[in-house]
Parts: C-alpha cells; structure tokens; sequence
C-alpha cells in the first residue's frame, strides 16, 4: 500500500491492491468506519474515518476532536496526565463453573467504566465505546462544576494543573463504580503530580466516596481535639495518656508537653506564686479526617444521585440496543480500516470469531511485512513511539470471541483468557478469595498484579500479551511457572480448511530465548490454564522487589509453590515444590538444583537456610550482568526462599487448627506433626508489601489562631463549599483557591501546545548522529524527499549557502548548529541537519529516512573523565578560571609550612587549609514527564 499523494488527512484506496483488499474484506462482511462516541455524543462518520490504524486515541482526540482537556505528558502510560475513561456494555465474564456449588449462571451485561492512557490507546480499540475526557465532566461555564472538580479546587488538589485533568477522569472512573474509600486507595495507582502534593487530591478523591461518613466516623480519633484541651497522636491515645511519652518523638507530644510546662507553670501564678502569666494561646487543629468529613456538609445532597449517576446517564442508548438495532448489527461486524497515507501506511483489522482471526494469522502472519496482534497496546506503543518500530498489519480481537476473554473455573483447572485484561483478572481474584477450589491460586494472583504498573495500565494490558513479550523480569510469568500453568495455543492448518488445532504448551517451555518464545507467526496464545491447588497442605507465595512500590519495574520477583505432606508424628516432609525468578536470567528459570534438595527434607528453618545457600550458587550472576547489582539480585533472591518458609509456615499452623476441628473433612488423622519452630524476631520476615494492604495517606496539622487583619480578603468571595469550611478548628485565616483551579480541574485551562497552530503550519524534526567517534562521510535526502509531505532537508551545506553562522555557545562558539561533513561526530545525538514537513509524524519519519554514512570507528572512545585524562583530551580554549591574589604563592607556602601547633581558630587569616579528593556519581534513573 503506498502512501497517498493527494493529501494527509483522508483514506484513500489508489491502487488495485489496496482496492481489492477493502472490496474482499467487504465481500466477508467487514465495515470500514468505526463507531466512535465521545461526551455522550456520537462522533460523525467524516471524523470517524480520519482515525489511523497506528493513531492514539490522545493524538484522535487532541488533533481531530480539538479536545485539549488530556495533556501528552510522558507518552508511555506512567504519569497519567492523558486519563480518559472507557465505558462499554459488556456481557459478564465472571469466573463460571459447572461444578455443583460454584457461582450461579451469568448471562446478562452491565456497563462497566476503565480509566486508560489515552497515549498508548490507539483510537481504533475505542470502537463500539464511549470515552469521556474531563470535558465531558463538568466545566466553568455556568458553574457546571462536577463535585469531584470542585472537591479538588476547595481543598487545594490542583497547583500548575497539568496533570490535574488526568486525576479528574481517574478518580471520575472510581466513582463510576461506586468505589468505597479502600477501593479509591488501593486503584488510585496510575497518576503523578509534582508540584501539588498527593494529600489534598486524596482528601478530595475520598470525601466523595460513598461510606466516607463511616470512615471518618471511625478515623475520628486520628486527629487532634485542641478545643477540648486533649492532644492525640496519629496511635489516638492522648499524649498525657501515652506510656511511652518520656521517649516518644512525635511531634504532637512534643507540642504537650510545651502545653503542660504553661499549664503547670500559670497553675503555680494562680497559688501565689507570682504576676499571673498570659492566658494559654488556642490551637486550632487541621487533618484530612476533618476536611473530608466537613465537606460532607456542602455537597449537593440533593442532586447526589444525579452527579453519581452522570457515567450511565451519559452512555449512549445505542450502544445497549439489541443486536438487531441498526447499531448492533454494525457492532457484530467485523472492522478494518486501512490507512495509505504517509502517517504510517498500515491496516487495523477487527475480527469478530475466532476462526476470522486465526483465518487472518494464517493469511498475513507468514507474509514479508508480517502482523502484530494488539489488545492493549502497552508494548506495541512503545516499541512504535520510542524503537520507530513499523507494524503494517494490526489485528485486534474483539470482546466477541468468548474464549480469548473469558474466566472460567473447570474440575481441574483456573482458566483465564489470554486477552482478559489484567484489571478483570486482579478483580474477578479478589473475588474468589475464600473460594475454596480456587483461593490458594486466586490470592497470589491478586496480590501480585496489586503492584503490575497502574490501574490504567491493567486495564488494557492482557496476561497473554505479557507471556508473549517474554520480559525477564515479569511479574507473573514466574508466577505462572511456579504454578505449573500451560498454555492453550491455537491455529488453523489453512484458510479453506477452518478446523482449529490446539496445542498445550507448559509456561516454563514456552520462553525458549530472550524475548523469544515458542509461537509460529500463525498461531494464538488462545488461554491460561492453572491446575487447581489442594484444599490443604499446597502453598505458592508470590515475591516481588523494585525500587519503588507502584508502577515500577521488578528487579527480582519469584513464584514459589510447596507442597507439605505430616509424616506420622515427628515432621513435616517437603513432598514437592518449584521456585521461579525473574531478573536472575535472559528468561524466567527454575531452581531446579534447589527445589531438588529441598524435596523429601523436613519442613524447618535449618532445611531453608542450607537451600539458600545451594540458590546463591545455582543463581550466581556475573559482576558484569545486564542490569547490574548482581550480589544485590542474588541475596535478595536467597531472602525471598527463607521468607518463603516463614509464610508458609504460619498458613501451616492456619491449616493445622482446621484440620484440628474437623478431622475427618480432610482425611487426615491426627494428631498432626508439631509445627516448625519460628523465632519471635524472625516474624517479621512474614509481612512483605506484596500482601499488605496499601496504607491511607492522612495528615494533621495545629496552629495558633490566626490573628487576621481585615483587609483585601474583605474583597475575595469565596466558593459556597470553601466558606463553609472556615470555622476555627480547621481554616488558617481565609483560605482561598487557586485561582485558575476551576480551569485546571475542567482542562479549559489553555498551555502551549493546546493552542490551534496556525494553517500551513510547518513542523521540524532533528537529524541526529546515531554513532559517536567517527567521521560524517555523507548525507543522503533522497529517500526523505520522496515522503509526501516532507517539505525539504536542510544541512550544514543549505546554511552556508544561505549565510548562516554556523558556530554557536553561550559564552565560547564551540558548538555548531549542523556538522560539516568530514568533521569528527564527538557524541551521539549530535546534530547533523533537520527535516521540515506539514506535521510532526512526518517529519520524524523523514529523519528516519535520510541516510547517513559514517566512517571508521576510532580504536578508543572517551565516555569519562579518567578517559579524557588518560588520552590527554582538553578542551583548553574553553578553560574558565576565577582568580583573585596570588594563588600560586599561597598554595606553595602551604605545601613548605612546617604544621602548625596553634589551633585553626588562632590563625584565621594566615593559616591555609588545602582539601583535595575526588568524588563519583554514577548513571541515574530518571522519569520525566
């Protein structure tokens, strides 16, 4: 397909090719126009159509809708800035049994509301969905104020705003599905704010949620009552109260105690001992409990249904209407769009069966360009936006083909759908804990896809796309593998043919390489199956170590599975078990040599302590390993086994009490072998964040009253909610609101790149060296200038030619704008020229385009200091030195001055100290919005 010359922004089909592809998909039943509803409203057919195949949903709803609300801030789904919310009518995949006992029969659909990256979406999965963007919440005009906006404006959520329209559609998506505060803590995951502080955006996301009465209720006691003359701290015993207040620190104590001298001391004036002192100064005291539960007052009781309910009433009816409505019967069919412009030149194809897609596997995924499936896109944005990867063909299932998005619980297996999202699956675990045929397989799950990047992230990205990525370091493949999990892969043998053949294939055989996996072009990782756990006496913990607890990448992380079997009266005996690690290899390993020795051994401490010595040499890593902080990986890897053995040994002492209580329920006689013995101190090792719960962020503050003179705040008017909080308890002086809060919290506040560029506008993007240390030999345009819409390539040769300075620098011109051919490129990313075209995509793919040619590499490259000094490389003419006297004087007499006896302090002006040595700082990791 190539590109189309006649324009940019429209679809074309200009040859016989790309005609007889949208003529036989056509034939087999395909649309070509997505269906796409935004803010209640259906998007028209002429703009629907402008949507690209490798289009983002952010780029559709900035570019084509002008809805500026969602900010680009990092482009890769880790600051949240581009939150926007997906709602559709789905039919219920709520894990279903057959078994007699298990959960009723679910037929019927709801509407179910995500929060995702708009910057990783492509527009194209939002067909058959409605998004609302924080335009669509509320806005400033007509005081249309939606109360989570307003929440967040008069309890000071929102500083510079970029970031703000992001939290307003996550929280907005919370709400949606009538989160109780824990929910709001534990899913409020996905978005970062650098300026404000995260306590007000949490005191203003919770004050909404339903049972937040109760909840303050309850926390009542966390903060300081001065008015009553009692002081309580954070534990909420009063600090008079408190046993430990000779050695406790915290501040509410010390401010007590300060209390206490006063009180004691005015106590003493009024029994004659003196002038009576100053009455005690009042305190006014401020903590989130009381901004969440005051706010209660000021919200639209009445109209508190209505706000609640603005998510359903704001779904389109036709998106709910029976398959045989006009729009249902366009949603049953399959899409494709192609798209032959410049932008990308690629095709997105919907199937709608599972025999279509695996049809479209056979045709396309053996073919020169070859296909990509997508469900969230989450690895193939990247590697599109940041490795200018290229995927002509991208094939998306749809929610129709049940068995790639289903859960199910079988007599022997948890099965999950390898397109479920990880949200679903996170949720429908949650769920099952309790259940007894599947919660020692649903718990480890759950409480590790708790901590798997965002709730953003989770709920697009598909555990099956995670298998295929075969990252080393995921989180749930060693899971999976320490599970003895398999795989259910499926294929056709041809397109005329349509039987499907499947194959199973163990997790732990599926990673053959890195990144590599067994899979043929053609064939589907159509499901997950995990075996059934026992009811008794079978563990598997999961582990996890980052460096920080949300939304980060995993250095170590492990899947550990044991079984235990009583052996008569004396032990128990290790019957079974499989470790799994990610971060130790290219790709997810077992320690076999461990699990080995560990098998058949007595369940005790001594057994785990000698098998973590056996796992540190079975996982040895070399000092120069990808990654680096190889000892750290390593004994992190041998914690993970001994505290495997402290959790397993307390659901151990679990098991042996019900076992205790009924006997016969479990075939087991008793009594039971003692339990291994844990020390007290060692208990510790039990509680790892994986499984604790993610704890609340509050805060409290006590002031003295204010002593506030009138005078321009007269002129201020405050919002109807802020004015209700000021009482003395809780406000310092008159508390006023951002200003541009209300523009912040709605995204009608305008920034930069949300101003409309002006018509014709062009767009410039750098050429840069990609290698360092060699001579620029050449520079070829051509194959950029034949990129419709690349305007020209300009180099150091057009600058001459035009007259142009060439040196530039702040001080000293000894950087230049573009490198001279035959000059030597010192650095990577140095600038040899830039393309200009009529967009910004265009232009980068002209920059990719140009061909540059470069010379031999030298024998030594210079990356560091010791290096420079070592070739004896300085840049003398740019020296700068700041002298004053005679320094070279006074640093020669320093060296022949015999030690001084007398102290420094004797000497001042005559005694000269010279401090030398070095000092290393290494490479940093950043994230950067």
């Amino acid at each position: 397909m190539p590109p189309n010359k006649s324009g940019l922004n429209v679809l074309s089909y200009e040859n016989d090719d790309d005609i007889d592809l949208l003529y036989s998909f056509k034939k087999r039943g395909y649309r070509t126009t997505p269906i796409l509803y935004v803010n209640g409203k259906q998007i028209s057919p002429d703009l629907a159509r402008k949507a690209r195949p490798n289009q983002t949903l952010l780029s559709f709803l900035r570019d084509v809708l002008r809805l500026t609300g969602s900010k680009l801030g990092c482009a890769e789904g880790g600051c949240g800035a581009c939150t926007v919310m997906i709602s559709r009518f789905e039919k219920s995949n709520t894990a279903s049994s057959n078994d007699e006992g298990t959960n009723d029969d679910n037929d019927g659909g709801a509407i179910k509301h995500y929060a995702v990256n708009a910057c990783l979406m492509p527009v194209l999965a939002a067909d058959g969905c409605h998004i609302t963007t924080v335009e669509g919440v509320g806005s400033v005009k007509d005081d249309n104020l939606h109360p989570i906006q307003r929440a967040m404006v008069d309890m000071h959520g929102s500083q510079c705003g970029f970031c703000t329209p992001g939290i307003i559609v996550a929280i907005y998506s919370l709400l949606a599905n009538n989160a109780t505060t824990a929910h709001m803590e534990e899913h409020l995951d996905g978005n970062l704010c650098r300026c404000t502080g995260y306590r007000p955006i949490w005191d203003a996301a919770r004050s909404l949620c339903s049972d937040i009465e109760d909840v303050c209720t309850n926390k009542v006691h966390e903060h300081m009552n001065a008015e009553m003359g009692v002081i309580r701290g954070p534990c909420g015993t009063p600090c008079r109260s408190c046993p430990e207040r000779d050695s406790c620190e915290m501040d509410c104590n010390a401010k007590d105690k300060e209390n206490g001298k006063t009180d004691q001391k005015e106590k003493s004036m009024e029994n004659g001992g003196g002038a009576k002192s100053a009455p005690k100064e009042n305190l006014c005291c401020s903590s989130s409990v009381d901004k969440m539960s005051s706010y209660q007052s000021v919200l639209p009781k009445d109209s508190a249904s209505s706000w609640r309910n603005q998510p359903i009433d704001m779904f389109p009816d036709s998106l709910t209407s029976a398959p045989d409505s006009e729009i249902g019967m366009e949603l049953f069919k399959p899409l494709l769009v192609v798209d032959s412009t410049a932008h990308g030149r690629s095709t997105w194809m919907k199937p709608t069966t599972i025999l279509e897609l695996l049809s479209l596997l056979r045709q396309y995924g053996e073919s020169d360009n070859g296909c990509k499936i997508i469900v969230g896109n989450t690895e193939v944005g990247i590697e599109t936006k940041f490795k200018h990867a290229v995927y002509p063909c991208l094939i998306y299932p749809s929610q129709t083909i049940d068995s790639l998005y289903d859960i199910t619980i079988t007599s022997t297996h948890f099965r999950l759908g390898a397109c479920t999202p990880l949200g679903t699956v996170q949720q429908e675990c949650e769920r099952l804990i309790g259940n007894a045929n599947v919660d020692r397989i649903a718990k480890p799950i759950y409480n590790m896809l708790r901590w798997f990047a965002s709730t953003q992230i989770r709920n697009v990205a598909c555990l099956g796309g995670n298998l295929v990525t075969a990252s080393p370091i995921s989180d749930m493949n060693p899971m999976l593998v320490s599970m003895n999990a398999n795989l259910v892969v499926a294929s056709i043998s041809s397109i005329s043919e349509g039987s499907i053949t499947r194959r199973i294939i163990p997790v732990l055989d599926f990673f053959c390489s890195y990144r590599t996996v067994d899979l043929k072009p053609y064939e589907l990782v159509e499901c997950i199956d995990v075996p059934l756990t026992r009811e008794i006496f079978e563990y598997v913990v999961p582990f996890k170590q980052a460096r920080r607890r949300e939304d980060d990448i995993s250095i170590v992380t492990s899947g550990m599975r044991i079984i235990l079997a009583p052996k008569e009266s004396e032990h128990y005996v290790i019957e079974d078990t499989t470790l799994a690690f990610g971060g130790m290899a290219p790709t997810t390993i077992v320690a076999s040599e461990t699990a080995s020795n560990l098998i058949g051994m007595p369940f005790c401490a001594q057994t785990f302590k000698k098998g973590g010595e056996i796992l540190r040499e079975e996982l040895k890593l070399p000092d120069d390993v990808p990654g680096g902080q190889a000892e750290y990986r390593i004994t992190v890897a041998s914690s993970f086994l001994y505290q495997f053995f402290l959790t397993v040994a307390t659901e151990l002492k679990m098991d042996a009490d019900k076992i205790q209580m009924d006997p016969i329920k479990y075939g087991i006689s008793i009594p039971l072998p003692p339990l291994p013995l844990v020390e007290e101190e060692e208990m510790s090792g039990t509680q790892q964040f994986v499984s604790s719960k993610k704890p609340s962020s509050l805060g409290m503050q006590m002031y003295p009253t204010p002593k506030v003179v009138e005078g321009i705040e007269k002129k201020i008017s405050l919002t109807p909610a802020t004015a209700a909080l000021q009482t003395s308890s809780n406000s310092l002086g008159k508390p006023l609101p951002h200003a541009s809060a209300p523009f912040h919290c709605t995204g009608e506040a305008i920034y930069v790149d949300d101003i409309p560029t002006p018509p014709s506008t062009l767009h410039a993007f750098l050429l840069l060296a990609t290698e360092c240390d060699v001579t620029l030999k050449s520079i070829n345009k051509e194959a950029a200038l034949k990129i419709p819409g690349v305007v020209d390539v300009y180099t150091h040769d057009d600058l001459v030619k035009l007259g142009g300075e060439n040196a530039i620098g702040p001080i000293m011109h000894d950087e230049c704008v573009f490198l001279p051919v035959g000059e030597k490129i010192v650095s990577v990313g140095q600038v040899l020229g830039i393309v200009i075209g009529n967009s910004i995509e265009i232009s980068e793919i002209g920059a990719r385009s140009v061909k540059v040619e470069y010379g031999e590499k030298q024998v030594q490259t210079i990356v560091s200091i010791d290096d420079a000094i070592k070739a004896g490389s300085f840049y003398e003419f740019a020296r700068h030195t700041l002298e004053r006297g005679d320094v070279d004087s006074v640093f020669c007499s320093s060296d022949n001055k015999e030690e001084e006896k007398e102290p420094l302090s004797m000497q001042p002006r005559e005694r000269v100290v010279k401090v030398e040595g070095s000092f290393r700082c290494g490479g940093q990791e950043h994230f950067c919005e």
